[in-house]
């Protein structure tokens, strides 16, 4: 890993390597802590932090799960999967320490509008609302975040990390804006027919694990459905406003959180049924295709205006001399081509699902 990290830094951009059958990028850098390395398995593996340190008395090895990976095959073959990699690299595990767990249910909600007044949560929480102009969703900060896009709220945050924290909101809209076709997949539908679909997210940060004295897989085994049960109770989304002078505690469930208390009961059942992955993969390679493909389309365009043509020429000859001068590269420096056409190789391995070594 350091003659990859090196070469990683040289040339800066995360070097592919194999280890012991294991596909994945070195970074150039590491990761705060003390971890000097940084291996990435791909968007539907983990990303592995580790430390240039032999001594057993610190945590050496740090992991990231993909969300994708626990879509695909949920909870316990994931673990079983983090520890095959651990023996594939010669590591001994002497202790375990959880630092964040996330977990999230996707609902199809045709009609469905966020209204946070009926939101339930602590008296003291205060709002911060954001504009139109702001993207992505609030990851902390405020502990009462709301975000709108066309006069409409989108998202709603409520908590801080590394405590607890809810969001609720617009799966499929960052979905689209974040080009990750493979959701569609995982989802059952068709990117062109997906119907609107909400997200409700509960984090459980280093802090929270520690008040409910969760260290190991064993721990958050026994008390995962009494924390994000308790998760549910404390931020709720409620099927009406209450009447005046009623107390919100007795007023119903939105159906959204009756089915979220549901799932939280079975969260961490084997699964019967999985996503497929191929599907998953074909979304992913599509998404790399058409970025790809509008990079090349604009830079021809920009090529035929810089070579002379006209808008009539560009569009019915240019092509063949695309055609012809790719012909002529190829076979004119052949090594030089594969090169090439192997570093781009390596750097899509992850859009391959037959290749071997891939999470699942």
């Amino acid at each position: 890993m350091r003659d990859a990290k090196a070469k990683a830094t040289s040339e800066g951009k995360p070097e592919y390597v194999v280890i012991e059958g294991v596909h994945g990028h070195i970074g150039k850098t590491g990761a705060s802590g003390g971890y000097a390395f940084c291996f990435d398995t791909g968007p539907d593996g983990e990303i592995w932090t580790i430390k240039d340190n032999p001594d057993p008395r610190e945590w050496n090895i740090r992991v990231s799960v993909a969300n994708a990976q626990l879509a695909v095959n949920g909870y316990h073959e994931t673990k079983a999967a983090l520890y095959g990699r651990l023996e594939a690299f010669g590591a001994k595990v002497i202790d375990e320490s959880i630092s964040r767990v996330d977990f999230a249910v996707d609902f199809v909600a045709e009609g469905f509008t966020l209204d946070v007044g009926l939101v339930s949560c602590h008296s003291h929480s205060q709002m911060l609302v954001r504009g139109d102009d702001q993207e992505g969703i609030p990851l902390g900060g405020s502990e009462f975040v709301v975000s709108y896009a066309n006069r409409m709220s989108n998202s709603v945050t409520i908590g801080k990390m590394p405590g607890r924290q809810t969001i609720i909101y617009d799966k499929r809209r960052e979905v689209a804006r974040k080009v990750s076709s493979h959701w569609y997949a995982l989802w059952g539908f068709e990117k062109d027919d997906c119907p609107p679909i909400w997200r409700v997210e509960m984090r459980a940060g280093k802090i929270h694990l520690k008040e409910w004295k969760i260290t190991t897989f064993e721990d958050l085994e026994v008390k995962f459905a009494a924390l994000f049960g308790s998760a549910c109770q404390a931020v709720r989304m409620m099927k009406r406003q209450p009447e005046p002078g009623e107390n919100v505690t007795r007023v119903p469930d939105h159906a959204l959180w009756a089915i979220l208390r549901e799932e939280v009961n079975t969260a961490l059942v084997p699964y019967m049924a999985k996503a497929d992955r191929k599907r998953v993969v074909e979304g992913r390679r599509e998404d790399i295709q058409d970025m790809y493909r509008n990079g090349v389309m604009g830079w021809c365009v920009s090529y035929a205006v810089a070579m002379g043509n006209t808008p009539e020429e560009a569009a019915h000859e240019f092509a063949q001399v695309i055609a012809d001068e790719f012909s002529a590269f190829a076979s004119r420096d052949p090594v030089q081509f594969k090169r090439k056409y192997f570093a781009a190789d390596k750097r899509l391995f992850f859009i391959d699902e037959q290749r071997e070594g891939v999470p699942f």
